[in-house]
C-alpha cells in the first residue's frame, strides 16, 4: 500500500499527506475551548469518528512497510482511488466547518489591566494550527520506529486529554460556532465516510477492526471519570444505530450511574436522588407462591435463589416468574428501642440495583446481567403473616425468568450456578469451554471499565438460565450475578472490607485475604485474579477445592482447606516456593496455549498489587488492556 497505485508527492505517498490533513483537520475541533454545551455533544462525535478513522487506519495497516488489505488484485487499484476520494472527502468537509467558525488567541489581559478599557476584537491574533500538531506524514518520513508510535488504539486518551487541557489553557483556542444544523450534516457525511471504509475491509482486516473497535470502546469509557462527561458522551451516541456506538451509549451510562453512587453522602452530585427514584422497594404484598422463607442468613454466602411470582398490579393480576438472590443487611436500635435496618443499608441496595437495571436497560449483550426489578425487605413478610418470627436480616433482589408459554402449567425453573454444573453436568466440550470463559471474561472486562468490581467472583455466581420444557441448559448465555455491594473503584467510594468466608476464601486473591477493614482497597487485580480460578474451574470441569483437594486433605478424610491453605493458592498454581506447578501448566496440552496463558495471566496478575496506585490512570490503563488482550481476546481466539 506504501505506493498508493503511484501517487507520490514529495518523496510521500499521497494517501499519507491526505490521512495527515484529515488527523489535522479533526484535531484542530479536539483544542477548542468554551463551547456551548450543546455544541460539546457534537464535538464529542467528531472526536469519536476520529477514532473510528484512527481504528480503520490500524486494521487496514495502513501504516505499515508491508500492509495487507486484503483486496482482490483486479480491484486493488480502484479501491486505492476510492480510499484517497473519501480521504479528501473528510479533510474537505471538516474544511468546510472550520469556515463556518473562528478560532482566536484568549486575551492575555483583563479590560481593566488597560487603563480601563477594553481590548478591541483587533488585538486577538489568529493562531496558526498547522505548527500544533506531529503529523503521520513526518512519522512517515522517519520510518518503521517512529511509525510504531501512531498504531494502536492508545489515542482516546490522548484526544480526551487535549480537550480537558483546552478546557483551562489560557492560551486555547475558542469556539465561535452559531450552526448546529450545519454542523450536524456534517457529523452525518463524516459518519458515512467512515462507514464507506470500514466495509472496504476484508478477511483478517475485518477482525482486527473488531478488536480495534473495542478495544476504542475500552479506552473511551475508562478515560472519563466526570458525570458531565459520561452524560455528553452518552447522549452523543444514543440515537446511533451503529453497533460500537450504541455499544458505547450503554456503557457510559452504566459508568455514570456506577460514579453518581460512588460519592460520599455530603458529596453527592444534584441527580443522585433522581437516579435512584425508580429504585424503591418492591411491596411484599406483590410476591406470592414463595418457595422457601430463609430462615438463616448463610443462604448469602451459600447464594441459595429461591423461585417466586410476581403481580405488579396486585392481587388479581398477572403474575411473572421470578427468581431471588439473597443479600445481608445491618440494624440499628431506632428511637423505639427496636431494631431497624440502616439507612446506610439501604442506600447500598439501592445503588446496587440501580447499577443492576441500568446494565440491563442499556447493555445487557454487554455486560451479561440478569433482568432485575428491583428489592424488597424480608422483614415485610410480618406484615402479611405476623407468625413468622426472627427473620434474618435480608434484602432480597428480584430478578426475571425467561418467559414461560402460555400453554405451561408450572413455573419455569429456577436458573442454575455454573458451580453446580461442575457437579453434576458431563464434561462440555473444549469448544464450549473456551467460548463460556471468554464469554465471562467479555463481561469481568466491561464491568470492569465502567468502574464496577464484582468482590465476589466465583463458579456460584455465574447462571444458566434453564428451558421451560425440560429444564436443559444452555452455555451459551451465561449470566453473572453474586455482586457485593460494591462500591466503585472511587477514591470517595463508600466501602467496607468482605472478608471471604472459610468456604470462599481459595477464589480470593491472598493480598485481599491478608487485609483488614480499609488497609486495602479493592482493586480490579482482585477480580482478575478470581476471574483466572473461575477459568481453571472451566478448563477442568470441577471446583477448585476437587482441583486442590490432594494438596490438602492428605488423608483423604473430607477435611475443607484452612484459611492459611487458601491463602497459598496462588503460590500453588504458580509453582512459586517449591510447590507444584502442574495445575496450570497442564492446560497447554488439555485446552492449548491461549487457554493456558490466560489463565496464569489472570493467576499471575498483570501489575504488583503491593505497590499499585490506584490513582495512576495510565497504569491502571495498563493493567485493563493487558487483561484484555492477554485474557479476553486470547480466548476469542481459540479454534478447535
Amino acid at each position: 500500500m506504501a505506493e498508493v497505485a503511484g501517487f507520490v508527492l514529495g518523496g510521500v505517498p499521497i494517501l499519507f499527506e491526505l490521512l495527515d490533513g484529515a488527523m489535522k483537520a479533526y484535531s484542530f475541533f479536539m483544542r477548542v475551548a468554551d463551547a456551548d454545551s450543546q455544541y460539546e455533544e457534537l464535538r464529542t462525535k467528531l472526536e469519536m469518528e476520529q477514532l473510528r478513522l484512527l481504528t480503520f487506519v490500524d486494521a487496514a495497516e495502513l501504516l505499515d512497510d508491508q500492509p495487507d488489505i486484503n483486496w482482490p488484485n483486479p480491484v486493488r487499484e480502484q479501491q486505492h482511488i476510492m480510499l484517497i476520494a473519501v480521504l479528501k472527502g473528510i479533510e474537505s468537509k471538516l474544511d468546510g466547518l472550520a469556515g463556518l467558525t473562528r478560532y482566536e488567541k484568549h486575551k492575555e489581559q483583563a479590560a481593566g489591566q488597560n487603563g480601563g478599557k477594553d481590548e478591541s476584537h483587533d488585538d486577538y491574533a489568529e493562531l496558526d494550527i498547522a505548527g500544533r500538531y506531529s503529523t503521520l506524514k513526518s512519522k512517515w518520513s522517519g520510518g518503521a520506529k517512529k511509525r510504531a508510535h501512531v498504531r494502536g488504539t492508545n489515542h482516546p486518551r490522548k484526544l480526551y486529554m487535549i480537550g480537558k487541557q483546552a478546557v483551562t489553557n489560557p492560551r486555547v483556542l475558542r469556539w465561535a460556532i452559531h450552526d448546529q444544523g450545519k454542523f450536524e450534516n456534517v457529523v452525518r457525511g463524516l459518519r458515512e465516510y467512515t462507514v464507506f471504509l470500514e466495509n472496504m475491509l476484508q478477511g483478517e482486516s475485518v477482525k482486527r477492526l473488531l478488536e480495534g473497535q473495542r478495544r476504542m470502546e475500552v479506552e473511551v469509557i475508562f478515560v472519563r471519570n466526570k458525570v458531565q462527561d459520561l452524560e455528553r458522551l452518552q447522549q452523543s451516541m444514543i440515537t446511533l444505530t451503529l453497533r460500537s456506538q450504541s455499544q458505547l451509549a450503554a456503557m457510559a451510562g452504566v459508568k455514570l450511574v456506577s460514579l453518581v453512587s460512588s460519592h460520599s453522602d455530603s458529596d453527592l452530585p444534584p441527580d443522585y436522588h433522581s437516579i435512584l427514584a425508580s429504585k424503591e422497594k418492591i411491596a411484599i404484598q406483590t410476591l406470592v407462591d414463595l418457595e422457601e422463607v430463609p430462615t438463616k442468613d448463610d443462604v448469602v454466602a451459600l447464594r441459595r435463589r429461591t423461585s417466586v411470582k410476581y403481580r405488579p398490579g396486585g392481587e388479581g393480576s398477572e403474575s411473572m416468574d421470578m427468581w431471588i438472590e439473597w443479600k445481608s443487611f445491618e440494624t440499628d436500635w431506632n428511637e423505639e428501642g427496636r431494631p431497624e435496618v440502616t439507612q446506610d443499608s439501604i442506600d447500598r441496595v439501592q445503588g446496587l440495583v440501580a447499577l443492576l437495571q441500568q446494565s440491563w436497560q442499556h447493555g445487557s449483550g454487554v455486560f451479561a446481567i440478569p433482568d432485575c426489578l428491583g428489592w424488597f425487605n424480608l422483614h415485610d413478610l410480618h406484615q402479611i403473616n405476623p407468625s413468622l418470627h426472627a427473620l434474618p436480616n435480608l434484602f432480597g433482589i428480584l430478578y426475571r425468568k425467561p418467559s414461560s408459554p402460555a400453554s405451561a402449567t408450572r413455573s419455569t425453573p429456577t436458573p442454575v450456578s455454573l458451580y453446580a454444573m461442575l457437579h453434576d453436568h458431563p464434561v462440555p466440550s473444549l469448544t464450549v469451554r473456551a467460548r463460556l470463559g471468554q464469554q465471562i471474561a467479555t463481561s469481568i472486562l466491561y464491568l470492569n471499565t465502567v468502574r464496577w468490581f464484582h468482590k465476589s467472583l466465583r463458579s456460584d455466581a455465574i447462571v444458566f438460565q434453564r428451558g421451560h420444557a425440560d429444564g436443559s441448559v444452555d452455555f451459551s448465555h451465561p449470566l453473572v450475578t453474586g455482586f457485593e455491594y460494591a462500591r466503585p473503584n472511587s477514591t470517595t467510594a463508600r466501602s467496607t472490607f468482605v472478608g471471604p468466608a472459610s468456604s470462599n476464601a481459595l477464589y480470593v486473591h491472598p493480598v485481599y485475604q491478608r487485609q483488614s477493614s480499609e488497609k486495602h482497597r479493592y482493586l480490579r487485580s482482585f477480580d482478575i485474579y478470581s476471574l483466572g480460578i473461575v477459568l481453571l474451574e472451566i478448563a477442568y470441569w470441577m471446583p477448585i477445592s476437587a482441583i486442590l483437594r490432594a494438596e490438602y486433605d492428605h488423608d483423604g478424610l473430607g477435611k475443607p482447606p484452612s484459611q492459611g491453605f487458601a491463602a497459598d493458592v496462588q503460590d500453588i498454581l504458580l509453582g512459586h516456593k517449591g510447590k507444584c506447578k502442574t495445575y496450570i501448566h497442564v492446560l497447554n496440552e488439555t485446552m492449548g496455549e491461549k487457554y493456558h496463558n490466560a489463565v496464569h495471566g489472570c493467576v499471575a496478575g498483570f501489575v504488583d498489587v503491593e505497590s499499585y496506585d490506584e490513582n495512576n490512570q495510565a497504569l491502571a490503563m495498563k493493567e485493563h488492556l493487558k487483561f484484555m488482550e492477554e485474557v479476553v481476546d486470547s480466548l476469542g481466539g481459540i479454534v478447535v
